[in-house]
């Protein structure tokens, strides 16, 4: 929690945010703390203040620039003022983190989730505020600065290793060291290619205009090449899929490898899954799983609310399940073989056209995989 006092302000912004903060001092009779006003386009006169337009004739060190806008404006204004090499937490911070306990969250796209969620308490906003941070895999600087994590009073993470594919200053290592020592850690599961049996063919991912995902498939990319002159090219796809020989004994090997993995890797988190929904149950898998990354909707939601509970929140409002998915997934195919040799029942082969939008079959999910991975389409 950020502490004011003493501090000479400066209110950056004199929009309804802006009069909103002013009053707020007002009633906690520290108006006269104010030092002065600025606003990017306003002019003229707020409660007896001019209104400056250059933030760098005001500011003296020393003084907390409080930048009283919308939360998207002051990521603008944000950039702004770190171009003027001034330092967030320590010159300026945005008015909705004074008085609240502040959160760092560094997660791949499970964070989304559990900001959505955590937003929609009421209980949680009047306690806490999220900080901005982006997802591990789309951080362009690959670290979050100093000063935040300084700033940062519950810390909310998944596990990175020190030899991350991204860069040290994302690891675990490199982070928690860097936290204050009153700063409260809750370490939350990651499933990323924690369960490749059930596609033992896919793997590296293949991102579609920033929207879907594919993943790449070698029996797919193996069929392609084996019907090259056939008229119906997508159900010789298919055909020589279901046709396929999977080789059993490294799937039980695969298998038993990963639930190893899985349980070591859970000793880690906060947050349990294995026993919740009864992971090691090979059955049970599909409804657990979106594709290699991400787990489906019963699994997030245990994530957000289990989030909630260890901040003291109870969970009082019910969100819509949108909130816990992502719609840019497209759902893998679990092939027949691997459904028979897991016993996997119930399973619907059900998948959502790229081009249209509308529910399809595997042969419409192989007519997109061919599309996008080779630039040709197949009406059939």
């Amino acid at each position: 929690m950020i502490d004011i006092n003493g501090r000479r302000i400066i209110i950056y912004g004199v929009g309804y945010p802006g009069e909103c903060y002013y009053y707020s001092l007002c009633e906690q009779n520290k108006c006269a703390t104010v030092k002065g006003v600025v606003d990017t386009y306003a002019s003229g006169l707020f409660h007896g203040f001019t209104i400056g337009n250059d933030i760098t004739e005001i500011f003296e060190k020393g003084d907390l620039i409080v930048v009283s806008t919308l939360k998207k404006t002051y990521s603008e204004i944000k950039k702004t003022l770190k171009m003027k090499e001034l330092t967030e937490f320590e010159d300026f911070i945005w008015y909705g983190f004074l008085g609240k306990k502040l959160i760092t969250i560094n997660s791949n796209c499970y964070g989304h989730s559990i900001v959505s969620h955590l937003e929609y308490l009421p209980a949680f906003n009047d306690i806490y505020a999220v900080i901005p941070t982006p997802l591990i895999h789309e951080n362009p600087d690959k670290e979050i600065p100093i000063e935040q994590l300084k700033a940062t009073d519950v810390f909310i993470y998944q596990p990175v290793k020190t030899d991350n594919a991204f860069d040290y200053r994302l690891s675990d290592e490199y982070l928690l060291s860097n936290l204050r020592d009153d700063c409260i850690t809750i370490c939350i599961p990651n499933l990323v290619f924690r369960l490749p049996f059930l596609w033992p063919t896919f793997s590296e991912r293949i991102y579609l205009n920033n929207r879907h995902i594919l993943y790449k498939d070698s029996l797919a990319d193996e069929a392609y090449e084996k019907t090259k002159g056939e008229t119906q090219r997508i159900a010789a796809i298919s055909k020589y899929i279901d046709d396929y020989e999977f080789d059993y004994g490294s799937l039980s090997l695969m298998f038993d490898k990963s639930v190893e993995e899985l349980r070591t890797a859970e000793q880690k988190w906060d947050i349990k899954l294995i026993d919740q929904f009864d992971m090691t149950n090979k059955k049970e898998f599909p409804d657990l799983m979106w594709d290699l990354d991400h787990p489906q909707i019963p699994i997030m939601k245990h994530i957000c609310f289990e989030t909630a509970k260890l901040l003291g929140i109870e969970n009082s409002v019910i969100l819509p399940d949108s909130c816990y998915s992502r719609k840019m997934l497209t759902k893998l195919p679990i092939y027949r073989q691997i459904r028979d040799y897991f016993g996997i029942k119930n399973y619907e082969e059900v998948f959502s056209d790229l081009f249209t939008g509308k529910t399809c079959g595997l042969e419409g999910y192989l007519r997109d995989y061919v599309f996008y991975r080779y630039g040709e389409y197949y009406s059939n």
